[in-house]
């Protein structure tokens, strides 16, 4: 009997992976580097703007190529029971990304309601734009927030809509 290691498939796959690894190592450290360098250098590092068009054009080749190879990887791992649940979750996500478009600043507003709650501070820092404290974790409970609140309405939405009279044919 052949072993799988022995087969050219498996050769071909072990490669793959190793190429888009490599990739995602790449990309993600020339992310960090490009971001250290604004930072040390006393830029904005905030390359949403088009104020240096070197490190915005780096900086989204870098971040669509780790992006590219992280989902040929969980791709080529889809079979295994936990990075299928990833590939769901992202799959979801995708399905639902309009609605985490129109919805995550509603989400945001929540979330700050809560901690201005948990830091005694007035009402109108309800305002903050877009959060009001994003360090010590926050970051995570803002991004979890936003996506399951946009999706909880994306699906509310899409039920609705189907139960209107006019939408039926």
């Amino acid at each position: 009997k052949k072993m799988i290691k022995d087969s050219p498939d498996f050769a071909n796959v072990v490669s793959n992976i190793t190429i888009q690894g490599l990739l995602f190592i790449v990309s993600s450290f020339s992310l960090l580097s490009i971001d250290k360098m604004c930072n040390l250098l006393g830029w904005n590092s905030n390359v949403n703007f088009y104020n240096y068009c070197p490190t915005y054009l780096t900086s989204s080749l870098s971040g669509f190529t780790a992006v590219f190879a992280l989902s040929v990887i969980l791709e080529r791992f889809s079979s295994v029971a936990v990075i299928d649940y990833v590939v769901r979750a992202i799959s979801l996500a995708g399905k639902y990304s309009l609605y985490i478009l129109l919805f995550h600043f509603v989400a945001y507003k929540a979330v700050t309601g809560i901690q201005l709650m948990i830091y005694h501070q007035p009402g109108y820092r309800l305002a903050s734009f877009p959060c009001f404290v994003t360090a010590s974790g926050w970051w995570l409970v803002y991004t979890v927030t936003s996506l399951v609140i946009s999706i909880l309405v994306g699906v509310a939405l899409k039920k609705f809509m189907s139960i209107l009279p006019w939408r039926k044919a």
